[in-house]
């Protein structure tokens, strides 16, 4: 088997009516690249018809691995476990199943692809290229997290911590998710976190983005999880759980 430039990892939860569309999407871009590439699709204990219709796809032909488990355990779970299950590429692609980011935006990564960049973050922002349906309470949601994380945690300012578009030089991302404590929607702040922590080379590309209805984060219980979740962060980082491998 010939080792791939590129992972591309699509964590999904209850994404029956999106996952297929968006393979369909993905797999024609990536062609056209010229490199040699796979998706692995991580089902993260969904209880719908996911898994059939992705197997449906696999079977007729589509480049898709599957790695699926009974039990709902959270988005960072299923990029880890993405991550372990993925070959020795030299870069890893993790990317949302309602394609709020398309895989076009992978084009403003390439750049970096040559140079000596370990992380690279897509951000939300300018604002001109973020689709203003986004409900306004998300909206403003979000800028609150992350003034907590940047100030909470002491990290370099970061712009956008969970835009679920990011592209890891591959070992790097081995390192990182290999360390990782939390499973869930703030496992990004713990992996930027990290990053800086030991110094790795993380740049921000500002990518389009359009909501998508079917976001599983629930906008009344996520912030009280999202800070505890912070604090667990600040309390592994001074118990030393955070040093580099």
């Amino acid at each position: 088997m010939t080792t791939p430039f590129l992972s591309v990892i699509i964590p999904v939860f209850n994404e029956s009516d999106t996952i297929v569309p968006t393979l369909e999407k993905i797999i024609p871009y990536l062609q056209t690249m010229g490199q040699s590439f796979e998706i692995i699709v991580v089902n993260d204990g969904s209880i719908d018809q996911t898994s059939r219709r992705v197997r449906d796809f696999v079977q007729k032909g589509g480049p898709v691995r599957l790695v699926e488990y009974e039990t709902n355990r959270g988005k960072g779970y299923a990029i880890h476990q993405g991550i372990l299950h993925a070959s020795e590429s030299r870069f890893i692609l993790f990317m949302d199943a309602d394609y709020s980011t398309s895989i076009e935006q992978l084009a403003k990564f390439i750049p970096y692809f040559s140079g000596d960049v370990h992380v690279m973050i897509g951000t939300r922002t300018p604002h001109h290229l973020v689709d203003k349906t986004r409900p306004l309470l998300r909206r403003y949601s979000s800028g609150i997290f992350i003034w907590l994380c940047n100030n909470l945690l002491l990290l370099n300012p970061v712009v956008d911590l969970t835009c679920g578009f990011k592209c890891f030089e591959a070992s790097s991302a081995k390192k990182l998710f290999g360390k990782m404590t939390i499973m869930g929607w703030v496992f990004d702040v713990e992996i930027l976190f990290m990053a800086q922590l030991w110094g790795l080379k993380t740049v921000e590309i500002p990518v389009s983005w359009c909501h998508s209805n079917s976001s599983s984060v629930r906008l009344w219980s996520a912030p009280i999880a999202s800070l505890i979740d912070l604090l667990r962060i600040k309390i592994n980082h001074l118990r030393g759980r955070y040093s580099i491998p």
